[in-house]
């Protein structure tokens, strides 16, 4: 079997947007550690759990889950060889020994069947080419009874940041260079359709908002944003001059959002939940 059907993916997250998340991990796990609790709290991972995590990026929730799991072990699934690099890096320097990080796609990787008590993921699973496909293929590894616990992303309408890249797009007059599309599992209208289908009980996935400093100020998270690859890609087609208006449309944005903590704005999510059955 195969380890990659998502083309689109894998040139994305092995390119340019792969190595921008690896040098900027610090930031990353900052932000997306606000919703860490929520994805722990339904994992339920006992000490002696073997534990999978979907799209682990650099390895944070890995390790945690690893610590949470001391006679246990974690696996780390990614499809960013960049990442799995950095993970591994930061794996061994904060010596966590029960950890193993893999490079493959879980859309059709081959699980070990019935090996996993527990499958986290952290904004991991919203984008499989075939969602329904990916989860079938993650459940054979899950054993009857084990969780899924998995943060996806929530209700823009509800959040700061697009009125950010908003202002921004509105300098530059050309269309949004988006990432790969995401999928139904970040759409309330079809997770439990997703999960149900692939053999979960019990699905719940209750929507919450976290607040977090992107940056200690406007400045510095413009220049953060700026650099993200669907931002950077847009700004390459324009001229210096056009470019220099959206930076500091940016900047403008983000001043209402500086606090004494930094440039703080919410972030929304759906934390996803079931069990096997």
């Amino acid at each position: 079997m195969g380890t990659k059907v998502n083309a689109a993916q894998a040139d994305h997250w092995n390119g340019d947007e792969g190595v921008f998340w690896a040098e900027e991990h610090e930031r990353w796990d900052h932000l997306n550690s606000a919703f860490n609790d929520h994805m722990f709290a339904k994992a339920a991972i006992g000490p002696e759990n073997r534990v999978l995590d979907i799209g682990c990026g650099n390895g944070q929730t890995t390790r945690l889950a690893a610590l949470r799991a001391p006679r246990g072990s974690a696996v780390g699934f990614d499809i960013s060889a960049p990442m799995l690099e950095r993970a591994r890096a930061l794996t061994a320097a904060e010596g966590v020994t029960n950890v193993e990080f893999v490079e493959g796609d879980a859309q059709i990787y081959a699980f070990a069947e019935n090996s996993f008590d527990a499958v986290i993921s952290r904004f991991g699973l919203t984008f499989f080419d075939d969602p329904y496909a990916a989860m079938v293929n993650i459940a054979r590894g899950l054993r009857s009874g084990g969780r899924l616990s998995a943060i996806v992303h929530g209700d823009v309408t509800r959040t700061d940041w697009p009125l950010i890249f908003g202002a921004v797009q509105e300098q530059l007059a050309l269309p949004w260079v988006k990432e790969p599309k995401e999928n139904p599992m970040a759409d309330p209208d079809h997770i439990a359709e997703v999960l149900e289908g692939a053999g979960f009980t019990d699905v719940a996935f209750p929507h919450v908002m976290e607040s977090r400093s992107w940056g200690k100020d406007a400045e510095d998270v413009a220049g953060f944003l700026l650099s993200w690859t669907p931002m950077r890609v847009s700004l390459s087609q324009v001229d210096e001059e056009t470019a220099g208006r959206a930076r500091r449309a940016c900047v403008e944005a983000l001043r209402p959002f500086e606090t004494s903590a930094g440039v703080v704005m919410r972030t929304p999510a759906w934390v996803v939940s079931g069990t096997l059955s």
